[in-house]
């Protein structure tokens, strides 16, 4: 049960480190954290593979103000790790400050030891 504990810990540690480098903009940490295989999925239903996510990152297009966690479960599946998530983001995207209240399914797997994130997808909350 430990090993499920520690890996849960790891994996939680990991969201807050990719969320740490998108605000500072640290593009050698993300791509350390993304898988090659990345299907990165904004909450507009726009899709990105990793070289795609990053090259609109660094051109601006996405800018990272603040991500405050609201809630946060990780399970896992071997070395498989889905983090469901509620996730309040202050952001500019392409220029227009945005304030996104989503709930988010983050997918890491564990290859050759590394975790990475290979999935991500937003789905707003709704207006009450």
């Amino acid at each position: 049960m430990n090993d499920i504990l520690d890996g849960e810990a790891a994996v939680a540690a990991l969201e807050d480190q990719r969320f740490a480098a998108m605000r500072a903009q640290d593009w050698g940490e993300l791509d350390r954290l993304l898988s090659d295989d990345l299907t990165y999925t904004h909450s507009s239903g726009v899709r990105d593979s990793k070289t795609d996510y990053l090259r609109a990152m660094q051109a601006g297009i996405y800018r990272y103000f603040s991500m405050e966690v609201k809630e946060r479960r990780v399970r896992l599946f071997g070395d498989t790790a889905l983090v469901f998530s509620r996730v309040v983001t202050s952001l500019a995207s392409k220029g227009v400050d945005k304030l996104l209240d989503n709930v988010t399914l983050a997918v890491w797997v564990r290859d050759h030891g590394a975790w990475r994130m290979v999935a991500y997808q937003p789905t707003m909350m709704p207006k009450t």
